[in-house]
């Protein structure tokens, strides 16, 4: 459209507003794209820490019976105690459990 604008007389202020226009939709288009890149991210380093997660699962000897201080903190984020217990673990799952 510059180009255009440079070689041929154009009503200035068509120009303009269609110019804007194209900038507007440019700058939305990006935002989008740095949207889905960032989610991309995030789903990469899910990926890994549940791919952590099963490797730890596949290296244990026995069947887990006890507590796993190590298999605990490489899964939970952190735990928050209110009316009743959430769990956040590292991938982003949220678990919500009742206290009776």
């Amino acid at each position: 459209m510059v180009d255009e604008n440079s070689r041929k007389a154009m009503d200035q202020k068509k120009y303009s507003k269609k110019y804007n226009e194209l900038v507007e939709r440019y700058r939305q288009a990006q935002d989008e794209l740095n949207e889905i890149e960032e989610k991309q991210q995030e789903n990469k380093v899910r990926k890994d820490s549940i791919d952590t997660f099963i490797d730890r699962l596949k290296n244990q000897d026995t069947i887990l019976t006890d507590f796993d201080e190590t298999l605990w903190i490489s899964t939970i984020d952190k735990v928050v105690i209110e009316d009743d217990i959430t769990f956040y673990f590292k991938d982003g799952t949220k678990i919500k459990q009742e206290m009776i």
